[in-house]
């Protein structure tokens, strides 16, 4: 998955209490794909967060897994559990920074619908972080660079 966010892509997701970064790039082998990270989306409460991330899970990582990610593709969404996992290099002077990350796949629509899988990987950011509303902000560009499995069922 090679994804581009940041302040240029940001956008509200309709319905949702908070989205904290959307962007657009690639999921291979799926194609083009739109997404928005947030919390309180309608679609999130079909999908709990799995058990996975228990009191031990969060007690190792900060405030993960925080985020539901919906990634809209042209035949249908996938959704997934994100959080960061570790910033190894913060931001200096406002210019950046790159995290670790974890997506836990729980779910999806049309050709994705029972999409389980997971990646890890990282987002480097750059450039001073802007205000894009609802008090976030973000870097003018964030790339989200992840490796892993999507595992959709086969339909009969």
């Amino acid at each position: 998955m090679e994804m581009e966010a940041g302040a240029a892509q940001y956008k509200q997701w309709p319905g949702g209490q908070k989205t904290v970064h959307a962007g657009i790039g690639w999921i291979e082998p799926f194609g083009r794909s739109e997404y928005v990270a947030g919390r309180g989306y309608p679609e999130q409460a079909k999908f709990p967060k799995p058990s996975y991330f228990n009191e031990e899970f969060k007690s190792l990582y900060d405030d993960s897994p925080d985020l539901f990610c919906i990634y809209m593709l042209k035949d249908g969404n996938i959704y997934a559990y994100d959080g960061v996992i570790g910033t190894l290099e913060p931001a200096n002077d406002d210019d950046g920074k790159l995290d670790y990350l974890i997506n836990v796949i729980v779910g999806g629509t049309g050709a994705y619908e029972g999409a389980t899988g997971m990646l890890l990987g990282k987002t480097p950011g750059r450039g001073k972080s802007t205000e894009v509303g609802d008090g976030v902000k973000l870097p003018v560009s964030i790339l989200k660079l992840m490796s892993g499995y999507i595992r959709i069922p086969i339909k009969k």
